[in-house]
């Protein structure tokens, strides 16, 4: 009817700020438009959609340090930073929770070996094991979500290597490995490079298994 098709010219003029016409058809009415104003009206659908889409996502991404394992080769030897993932992960963990902490304060402290006897029971921070041989990308998100980022622990079992790194967010709603980024102490181009979680984990197969951080 011709009242139905001013109302829906009054709403666009309301919603959209653009201006149609209502004219009398063989059988009903038409609104027309200029094409500046269906441009108009198409951004604005546009926008619409895509702000729906975004806020469908969900991302996370925790401040935690990046460094490098290597670097401290110069304070404490050519050989240290080799065995060092483990004892720079802990760091980086213990500085994002807040402890003014240094490098040297965690091997007084006896924190510096993942095979210590208080693998659970840190000065500075608790390390609950979890997850052993799969990686639960919902468990990880979860904690990531709450503000406690995860430790990885990956073991060859046919050489005894293990390296560790930590997940510090995620993108795309964390739904595949490809989309959670970590600070991995053994990259040395570790500054400013994103590392993505499905890169660091074939470092060592086939053992992995997940330490839940938080603090003390």
């Amino acid at each position: 009817t011709q009242n139905d098709a001013n109302l829906w010219k009054n709403n666009l003029q309301t919603a959209c700020g653009v201006t149609a016409t209502v004219s009398a058809k063989s059988g009903g009415y038409q609104i027309s438009l200029s094409s500046a104003n269906a441009a108009a009206i198409g951004r604005l659908l546009g926008k619409a959609l895509y702000n729906e889409v975004k806020k469908e996502e969900s991302s996370c991404m925790l401040n935690v340090p990046s460094l490098c394992q290597y670097s401290f080769n110069e304070t404490h030897g050519s050989t240290f930073g080799r065995s060092a993932c483990f004892a720079t992960c802990y760091l980086v963990v213990a500085q994002f929770y807040g402890h003014n902490i240094s490098m040297n304060n965690l091997i007084k402290n006896g924190d510096v070996d993942p095979t210590n006897a208080r693998v659970n029971n840190f000065s500075l921070i608790k390390c609950t094991e979890g997850s052993k041989g799969t990686i639960d990308l919902t468990k990880i998100k979860s904690e990531l979500d709450a503000g406690r980022p995860p430790i990885i622990e990956l073991k060859d079992h046919t050489t005894g290597n293990q390296h560790f790194f930590v997940v510090k967010g995620y993108v795309n709603n964390g739904i595949s490995t490809n989309d959670f980024i970590v600070m991995d102490p053994g990259y040395e181009e570790n500054k400013g490079q994103i590392v993505r979680l499905d890169v660091a984990l074939p470092r060592q197969k086939p053992y992995f298994q997940t330490r839940y951080t938080s603090k003390r």
